[in-house]
């Protein structure tokens, strides 16, 4: 879908009902990315959260799938 993944692995835990998205750069630029991201796999936009993270370089969001990821769009 056009989204550069910086990475991946395994959440700290594994029973988040509900997909999330968490902005981590600062300003609107993230806020943004999260939206589209959320908008691309039917995320609803309450499970966006703002968590900027200034330790992590050139990373504006993170996506966590979680046990509804069967639901998402495709």
């Amino acid at each position: 879908r056009g989204f550069d993944v910086m990475s991946y692995g395994n959440a700290g835990r594994q029973d988040y009902p509900k997909s999330r998205i968490i902005v981590r750069s600062a300003g609107s630029f993230g806020e943004g990315a999260a939206r589209v991201l959320a908008e691309s796999l039917g995320i609803a936009s309450e499970h966006i959260l703002i968590e900027p993270d200034p330790s992590l370089v050139d990373i504006d969001v993170t996506l966590i799938l979680g046990l509804d990821y069967k639901q998402l769009k495709q």
